[in-house]
């Protein structure tokens, strides 16, 4: 497996390579921002084990939109109308207008808390807020809709959690 560690203007950098995908063509990781050089081999150390464990490997590019549409018809044979309904309605109106462009791999817990920022100070109809309850309902919605994301492989963690 190829890896390495570099510098690219005044950020740190590295690559791995992931597991060949389903055509057998080589896959590579590249992840950069790192303000030291200790930072970047840090982070290859856990995509190593990440890798080995099976919770990092190359997928497609998975937006919050596609996720959406996907849970919510993993979900409906096991909710009630009503909910399955109230389920899409609150990503549809909250989630996906905000986030939904997002890649599944980029989506990180200061995204989602702004989110919830914005839907508390001017979510509502007429840019009024909504009250702490829908928010924390739309943050239930999220939560499952991105641990079924995790179940399947789509991303490592949960970034909802660290909200």
């Amino acid at each position: 497996m190829a890896e390495n560690v570099g510098r690219r203007g005044e950020s740190w950098f590295f690559r791995v390579d992931l597991p060949p995908g389903r055509d057998g063509k080589r896959r590579q990781k590249r992840v950069s921002g790192f303000a030291t050089e200790r930072e970047a081999r840090r982070a290859l150390a856990q995509a190593k084990v990440d890798i080995d464990t099976g919770r990092l490997a190359h997928g497609a590019r998975r937006t919050v939109a596609d996720l959406a549409t996907e849970w919510l018809e993993a979900v409906r044979p096991n909710r009630k109308a009503s909910t399955f309904s109230n389920y899409g309605w609150l990503m549809r109106a909250y989630v996906v207008p905000r986030i939904g462009l997002v890649r599944l791999d980029r989506l990180t817990p200061p995204d989602i808390q702004k989110l919830y920022s914005e839907l508390r100070s001017s979510g509502g109809q007429g840019g009024k807020p909504l009250s702490g309850t829908q928010v924390s309902n739309i943050h239930g919605v999220l939560h499952n809709a991105l641990n079924y994301a995790v179940r399947i492989g789509y991303i490592a963690r949960n970034p909802t959690e660290a909200v």
